[in-house]
């Protein structure tokens, strides 16, 4: 989904934080690095949306259209992996969405740690039916003004197993699909590593609104916005 066609220079950590700064060395707070009750240390993982879109400056949504990474994006992606590095933060592994623009923007950030992105299907945004290729101001307009009023009225539970059309996937379904990917990298990995994943808006969206209880139609993710995880005994914290 197109949200903005510039990031900040520095995009924020999370949806509703207005610091920018790389996460350090000891996670968001919540748990630092080598576990603060003398467990053994939690792997981190880092979510990130990719960088603009030809098609983002288009303002046409893109679902699972394979669109490339605008220059603009490519900028974006460097200002951010400089941030990382210059916060002391290194990536022990780095998964991508196999789409274009995210996998181009993996490359970026993951160049500086020596990584190899792996592409990985299970982080591409989803399908859009008729909305994939249409401008944001036709998908929000008096033509699907019904659609978009009757999910945002929906109580929270409903709304995140309930897609935008008919044999399409969830909130709950992309949530469930990315946390997966976030296990396996976590039980591939030794303890305290930190894991980068690439992926898209609606992705990160659904994660923050079916983990985190955020709601669905109230989040907004900038390009290259990003926010981190912890994983213990398979649960997330943020």
């Amino acid at each position: 989904r197109h949200r903005s066609a510039l990031a900040p220079r520095v995009p924020p950590m999370a949806v509703e934080e207005s610091s920018g700064a790389a996460p350090s060395e000891t996670g968001t707070g919540a748990v630092d690095a080598a576990g603060s009750s003398g467990t053994a240390p939690l792997t981190t993982v880092v979510l990130c949306r990719h960088g603009t879109s030809v098609w983002n400056l288009k303002g046409l949504w893109q679902g699972q259209q394979d669109t490339e990474l605008a220059p603009e994006g490519e900028e974006q992606a460097k200002v951010q992996s400089q941030a990382f590095r210059e916060a002391g933060v290194h990536f022990d592994e780095v998964r991508s969405s196999d789409l274009l623009r995210a996998f181009r923007t993996a490359e970026i950030l993951a160049e500086p740690h020596g990584c190899k992105v792996q592409s990985e299907p299970r982080l591409r945004e989803c399908g859009m039916g008729v909305f994939e290729g249409m401008h944001k101001n036709e998908v929000k307009g008096p033509r699907f003004a019904d659609l978009f009023a009757r999910l945002n009225s929906m109580p929270h539970e409903e709304r995140i197993r309930t897609a935008y059309f008919e044999g399409h996937e969830t909130p709950e379904d992309m949530a469930k699909r990315t946390l997966a990917v976030a296990e396996e990298a976590e039980r591939s990995l030794p303890p305290g590593s930190r894991v980068l994943l690439v992926t898209h808006s609606t992705i990160l969206e659904s994660v923050l609104a079916v983990y985190h209880g955020k709601h669905f139609e109230g989040i907004s993710m900038r390009n290259l916005a990003w926010f981190e995880w912890t994983l213990s005994d398979g649960r997330p914290s943020l």
